[in-house]
């Protein structure tokens, strides 16, 4: 559930000019889940950090301790079709 309530969070914040206010609702939410606020902040960067629009929010996420290693995590999904089918990478 927190998971899901950390990407929306992210999704809520996503074209914002600054992303303190996303960094600290993060933060806030995630208590001392850090290891779930980690998983969330590097896979949602390495899916949406391509995107020019979202780029900002992406960038900062990496700033949270422990997120740099999802970031490939999210890479690969955005590769993948929707299809569902194919598995995702291991993590490092």
């Amino acid at each position: 559930m927190l998971d899901i309530r950390l990407s929306t969070i992210c999704s809520k914040h996503r074209y914002d000019a600054a992303p303190r206010a996303a960094i600290d609702e993060l933060l806030d939410a995630a208590g001392h889940r850090t290891d779930i606020l980690a998983h969330v902040a590097g896979t949602w960067s390495g899916y949406h950090g391509g995107d020019e629009h979202t780029r900002v929010l992406a960038d900062a996420l990496l700033g949270i301790p422990g997120a740099e290693q999802w970031v490939h995590v999210g890479r690969h999904r955005r590769g993948i079709p929707n299809s569902g089918s194919t598995p995702l990478p291991p993590t490092v």
